[in-house]
């Protein structure tokens, strides 16, 4: 009888729950790239190719620029910061966090099962009676894909974070480089200030024995005093500069800033020309974007589960007692199976579950919107770069031949000094302005790299790239 009944009730529900899954709907499909663009940007016209790409080149994504530059030293600040750094470690905390949401939420796919037991003594001031236990089972069937939306919802948004590490080491790997590269630049710029004061303190003294013979006036010694004082503090300004920047690459590597001493002193050369690949590439290649994208595709699924609140709820149940009782004076003992099918009907919420789907509708238009401004960001990164790199390339070439010409000049007055037409005065000011000259060509070779390294950023860069220096 008891074997009866319940087949009986497990073939009722199979036929329901049949029936229900039938009728059953999925989410919603995927955005895909293109619909992301057009209303994520509807007014905007990408241009085949970047306005300040110039080079020719075939379209193609950037190679491991980190190889490229040889620079060992680099690689080695970069390695230890991205196992140090306390933004690198919150990274991962996140990641973690996500994960461990990802797995709670696949919970809801599985049963859940429980028991129950008790022990009880015969009648008495606190005795019950009876005893017995009870082991159950309950099963949401995701009927309208509810439960579906929120798992795939929470998977997206754990991959977006997964990009947004990404970024975030990309970013913390090019203003590593920049930094090193402009404590390497600030090296040398200490050194050519010291130069400079040297030549000072030459031309102070020739001014002074001019003065002592008769032919120089207190005016022009009071002009070389406030010249050197110029430059010393100039010295004093570019060795602080220096040690805050030092100071600043520990910071990044995750280190006291003590202001660690450099292993290498010397910038590397400015790489080749590189492929830009197209704009369009750009919305499919840069980790930030990308992490977007996952953000808008998990507002659709948000606004899923939110309609699908709306709709009944089916679940079913199990379970099996035995339940034993010492309230008469013959003992009896009982089994208790049983088989359940529960419907949860929102029959009224004071439209509650409609102003949820309203929320994360709107919700989506904000990653939309998020989505426009990160691509808009990304395309003005990658054409100031580009435009700054060019400009300084242009600019750098310039002070070359103004250094060489100042460097001529130089040698022809020390040929003009050994043949006694001149003396030292114009020597040292000479030399001053030689190593004025280098500071600024020394400053647009930084300044090449520095927007190169921008370029490599805005690009995005390529992913193995940070798995290369994780291990």
């Amino acid at each position: 009888m008891l074997m009866r009944v319940l087949f009986s009730n497990m073939k009722r529900a199979g036929i329901f729950l049949s029936t229900a899954l039938l009728l059953s709907c999925s989410t919603s499909q995927p955005l895909l790239h293109e619909e992301i663009v057009q209303k994520a940007l509807p007014g905007v016209l990408i241009p085949p190719k970047f306005i300040g790409d110039d080079s020719g080149f075939a379209p193609q994504t950037p190679t491991d620029w980190l190889e490229q530059l040889q620079d060992p030293e680099l690689k080695t600040l970069i390695h230890e910061a991205l196992g140090s750094s306390p933004d690198m470690r919150a990274f991962a905390a996140r990641i973690e966090q996500s994960e461990a949401m990802v797995q709670a939420i696949n919970s809801s796919f599985y049963p859940s099962v429980g028991a129950t037991a008790k022990e009880g003594a015969k009648l008495g001031l606190g005795g019950s009676g009876t005893s017995g236990f009870y082991v159950g089972a309950g099963w949401e069937v995701d009927l309208w894909g509810r439960v579906r939306a929120q798992n795939e919802s929470a998977r997206k948004s754990a991959q977006a974070i997964v990009f947004e590490q990404e970024s975030a080491q990309l970013s913390l790997i090019a203003n590593l480089t920049k930094t090193l590269w402009t404590a390497r630049s600030l090296s040398m710029q200490l050194l050519i200030a010291q130069d400079i004061a040297q030549s000072s303190v030459a031309l102070l003294q020739y001014v002074k024995h001019r003065q002592k013979i008769g032919i120089a006036s207190r005016n022009e010694v009071q002009m070389a005093q406030a010249n050197l004082a110029l430059a010393q503090e100039a010295v004093e300004n570019a060795r602080t500069s220096y040690q805050k920047t030092l100071m600043a690459l520990d910071m990044l590597v995750g280190r006291y800033p003590v202001g660690t001493a450099l292993k290498s002193q010397a910038l590397p050369g400015i790489p080749n020309a590189y492929a830009k690949g197209l704009p369009s590439e750009l919305l499919e290649r840069r980790p930030d974007i990308l992490a977007a994208a996952l953000r808008l595709d998990a507002a659709r699924l948000n606004i899923d589960e939110a309609k699908t609140a709306r709709l009944p709820k089916i679940s079913l149940s199990a379970g099996f007692g035995l339940i034993k009782s010492s309230v008469f004076v013959l003992s009896t003992s009982a089994a208790n199976p049983s088989l359940g099918i529960g419907l949860d009907v929102p029959l009224f919420t004071a439209g509650a579950l409609d102003q949820k789907v309203k929320m994360r509708e709107a919700e989506m238009d904000l990653a939309y919107a998020n989505y426009a401004k990160i691509g808009l960001a990304a395309f003005n990164e990658v054409e100031t770069a580009l435009l700054l790199e060019k400009n300084w390339r242009v600019r750098s070439a310039e002070l070359e031949k103004a250094y060489a010409i100042q460097v001529l000049q130089l040698s022809s007055l020390e040929k003009e000094q050994k043949i006694g037409r001149i003396d030292g005065r114009a020597i040292e000011q000479q030399k001053a302005t030689v190593l004025g000259a280098l500071s600024k060509l020394e400053q647009s070779k930084l300044e090449i790299l520095v927007q190169r390294i921008n370029v490599y950023l805005a690009l995005g860069g390529p992913a193995q790239l940070i798995e290369k220096e994780k291990k």
